[in-house]
């Protein structure tokens, strides 16, 4: 994220400037994987309730030394309440040929919190240190997971995605289940059922058997912004729910009961609302009382990675995840006569749902209000109601308590917008002083209040050499902002700030427009650069920026030319610039707006901001002339 005080540039824009920056595209010819999977087995063996047995067997190979650090270890992530992981074997043979068995103490069973300080759930992982790692060497192992309870009791989800990033010799998936248990499957992207023998006798009335084959020979380089697996990527599903819908109501049926409107929760719901008459103004209070008063902690024991706690104990702990979050946002508004119900959401780079419903990617919880037709999400304490962080935007939501699909709001220009004013003076020795108001909506305001309550109690000067150094400006300056929790406040930033010269005087001399302490956000899409070949789809986003500057030199100097105006239109790409002298007064005005008929963007998305981009790098390089 690029920096007003690193509170302006958006995770929105940044993801929009994501599809066009290549981060890691080296060309294929030249991309070699750190690693060869030469076989990945997995035998699974369903229990009528639900619960199960999964054996694995998995060898890779070391392709490259980069890969030793990355590849030398094993992780098997697990929730140690509800499942247990046995090593059954793990060795390395060596370049050479030589079995190195992997001793019992090179096998530790880790927190799983990815480094979070307010992660305090039970997710571990198991890992194995393979010895002797290097360029050539095979890693092998094979683990026994048992699973002893599902999140839903009588049903059972699976899936496995395969990454474009490697190649994959023999992968194949066993799994034998009760007759009884209607289990569907869904295969894409070269994944084949392969024919098997049914048990006889006795057995062939009571077990089912399918068994599927995959393989991948060859391995496609990363790149910046693409999409996850679930969207794209081969893979395998099973699921014994019958549709999105029956797995919506199967959370809905353990978490409801966790958001009744208990005496103490009207309580404090009359005292949130009191004195406000309309609902929605009800709506906003609660919402935003729970957004600053429960503290995100994540502490997922067991099914508590579904089922939330109580209201009533959320309520007196005052913290929770995001389950906990909906849970009281719910019950506190059934206490005042508003209806809600979880949404289950991907948070993270996946835009649809598989053809067969499986846990993997709905992996957050956030609110629908259907008087208001809005989604609240409480864990994103600084989204003003009706905004949404980005990671959720445009996106598949199932409503739990109907059941039915609803879609987030996506990115729009309407909404996810930025508009400054910049007022600079040029003093006799050349240095500048100016004063910037920096106006943030939608996706764009909520990360400047996220990064402006980081900052607060930094000390300024450093945040502002780094900001006024993205373009080789030097100087002073400060930034006043509201109260970032304040989400009834209109967000805006006001900076002051003097520039050491940019600009010889007296002349002739010339200078491109300044920035100063200002979002930037225009020139620094300036190296912004479109893949030389997309594969896959990558997130965007949509939005609109203005930066409208005015800039008086002093009477001594005489101001010979400014840039022409630029104008750009296209589908998707909309840009202008314009260059107004009075005297010696310069008014620049550069608008631009970036739409998206979809949320995912793909070649032609690269091939379109390739046209524009010389057009805006002409443009961003004009100077004004003085003499």
């Amino acid at each position: 994220m690029k920096p007003f005080l690193n509170v302006i540039r958006s995770v929105a824009l940044l993801a929009l400037c994501g599809v066009f920056l290549g981060l890691m595209n080296p060309a294929a010819a030249q991309y070699r994987p750190g690693v060869t999977i030469l076989r990945d087995h997995t035998k699974i063996e369903l229990a009528a309730n639900g619960s199960a047995v999964e054996w694995r067997e998995y060898t890779r190979r070391i392709e490259t030394a980069s890969a030793v650090d990355r590849h030398g270890e094993a992780r098997i992530p697990f929730i140690e309440s509800m499942a247990q992981v046995e090593v059954l074997e793990a060795w390395t043979q060596t370049a050479d040929g030589n079995r190195i068995d992997v001793k019992p103490d090179q096998i530790r069973t880790l927190s799983d919190n990815d480094g979070s300080e307010r992660d305090f759930g039970d997710r571990k992982v198991k890992v194995i240190i393979f010895p002797a790692v290097a360029n050539g060497a095979v890693l092998h192992y094979r683990t026994k997971t048992t699973e002893r309870e599902q999140p839903f009791p009588g049903h059972y989800t699976f899936a496995r995605y395969v990454s474009p990033h490697f190649r994959f010799e023999d992968i194949r998936v066993r799994i034998e289940y009760p007759a009884q248990v209607n289990l569907r499957f869904h295969m894409r992207g070269g994944f084949e059922r392969l024919p098997v023998e049914q048990p006889t006798s006795s057995a062939a009335a009571t077990t089912q058997v399918a068994e599927f084959r995959f393989r991948q020979d060859t391995a496609h380089p990363p790149e910046g912004g693409r999409v996850d697996l679930n969207d794209f990527a081969p893979g395998l599903l099973m699921s014994t729910f019958a549709s999105h819908a029956e797995f919506a109501k199967a959370y809905h049926a353990r978490a409801e009961p966790q958001a009744q409107a208990t005496p103490e929760i009207r309580a404090q719901a009359a005292d949130i609302t009191r004195g406000l008459s309309t609902d929605r103004q009800k709506i906003q209070a609660i919402y935003q009382w729970v957004s600053r008063h429960i503290r995100y902690v994540y502490a997922h024991v067991g099914v508590g990675g579904w089922v939330p706690r109580p209201a009533n104990q959320i309520l007196e702990t005052r913290w929770g995840d995001c389950k906990d979050h909906v849970t009281i946002l719910e019950a506190l508004l059934k206490a005042v006569g508003v209806d809600s119900s979880p949404a289950l959401i991907n948070s993270g780079e996946s835009y649809t749902l598989p053809h067969v419903p499986v846990s993997n990617p709905l992996n957050h919880v956030i609110t629908y209000v259907p008087s208001i037709n809005a989604f609240l999400d409480s864990t994103a304490e600084f989204a003003p109601i009706g905004v949404l962080p980005f990671s959720i935007a445009g996106k598949p939501a199932l409503n739990t308590a109907t059941g039915e699909m609803l879609y987030t709001p996506a990115s729009h220009p309407s909404r996810d917008r930025t508009h400054t004013r910049t007022v600079m003076r040029v003093k006799p020795d050349g240095s500048i002083e100016g004063k910037t108001t920096a106006e943030l909506k939608g996706a764009h305001e909520y990360d400047s209040r996220i990064n402006r309550a980081n900052q607060r109690d930094r000390e300024q000067a450093g945040l502002i050499d780094k900001m006024l150094s993205r373009f080789h400006e030097t100087g002073t300056g400060e930034v006043e902002a509201p109260d970032p929790t304040d989400l009834s406040v209109p967000w805006a930033l006001r900076s002051t700030f003097t520039l050491d010269p940019l600009v010889n005087v007296p002349g002739p001399s010339a200078m491109t427009i300044p920035v100063g302490v200002a979002p930037g956000d225009i020139r620094e899409m300036l190296t912004d650069r479109p893949l030389a070949n997309r594969r896959f789809q990558a997130a965007c986003a949509a939005s609109h920026l203005l930066e409208e500057t005015e800039i008086t030199f002093p009477r001594a100097v005489r101001v010979q030319r400014v840039p022409p105006a630029t104008r750009y239109d296209s589908p998707a790409l909309k840009y202008s610039a314009t260059y107004r002298l009075t005297g010696n007064k310069v008014v620049v005005r550069r608008e631009m707006t970036v739409n998206r008929e979809r949320v995912t963007c793909d070649a032609r998305d690269d091939a379109a901001w390739r046209a524009f981009l010389p057009v805006l790098q002409r443009d961003l390089r004009g100077q004004i002339f003085i003499q």
